[in-house]
């Protein structure tokens, strides 16, 4: 009788199957990669040794930590908001939190410095400051997120937002946001500098800016009249002569 020979696996007769698609990745493998995207990585021990003592960090490593991501090994243009994440993923998770975040920082309720002309992703926010809004909301964080221990002193809300009580507007709101968008001094964590009136935006600049909030080009322009710091010099900013 004639034998047959024995045959072996081919070990590539599988790969025409994904052939110019995208395999679908794990949940998890190994703990370390991330639903829907193999490029990603959750936040390990090493991860929040070092992210747990950090004071501050850039908006979108503070949402990516909230997510359990390591931030040291994506960019902030690793996950984008059409990017095809599965439901209940750590990706998902990031693309509908930034767009919260950077709403809030938009509208000056997250405090945030940096280069006011960069995008809300790259500006600076303190890390226990997230943490308050994130609880405030009722978004759960991961444990070794850095946040206000409630054994020691717990930030405390004004009892008024405002001096003359807690009545507010949607326009105060505005006011606000631009204020701290261009006019908070460096020495709080802001761009302008009062020595340097180069770092002063123009009226149009502000106007234009908060514009794309009222929609409305009168109240825009009288606003930045308003918050226009006192004793500028009318004209192009020059830098102070020595």
């Amino acid at each position: 009788m004639e034998r047959i020979p024995e045959t072996k696996p081919d070990e590539h007769q599988h790969e025409a199957v994904n052939q110019g698609k995208t395999p679908e990745s794990p949940v998890v493998v190994n703990g370390e990669m991330l639903t829907g995207h193999p490029a990603l990585h959750l936040a390990n021990a090493d991860t929040w040794r070092k992210w747990s003592r950090m004071r501050r960090a850039q908006l979108w490593k503070a949402v990516a930590l909230h997510c359990d991501l390591d931030p040291d090994r994506m960019t902030h243009r690793s996950i984008k908001y059409g990017d095809n994440f599965p439901s209940e993923s750590n990706g998902r998770l990031y693309q509908e939190r930034i767009v919260v975040a950077r709403q809030y920082v938009k509208d000056g309720i997250i405090d945030s410095d940096g280069d006011p002309d960069a995008e809300y992703d790259l500006r600076y926010v303190v890390l226990s400051d997230y943490a308050h809004w994130a609880q405030a909301l009722e978004m759960p964080l991961p444990p070794e997120f850095p946040r206000v221990l409630m054994s020691k002193a717990v930030k405390q809300e004004p009892a008024h937002k405002w001096p003359w009580g807690t009545h507010d507007t949607v326009m105060l709101g505005h006011l606000v946001a631009a204020a701290n968008h261009f006019w908070k001094p460096v020495s709080e964590g802001g761009n302008y500098d009062p020595e340097r009136p180069t770092t002063a935006k123009s009226n149009k600049v502000v106007a234009a800016w908060l514009f794309q909030r009222t929609n409305s080009d009168n109240i825009s322009k009288a606003m930045a009249t308003i918050l226009r710091a006192d004793n500028l010099p009318p004209g192009p900013r020059t830098t102070r002569r020595k």
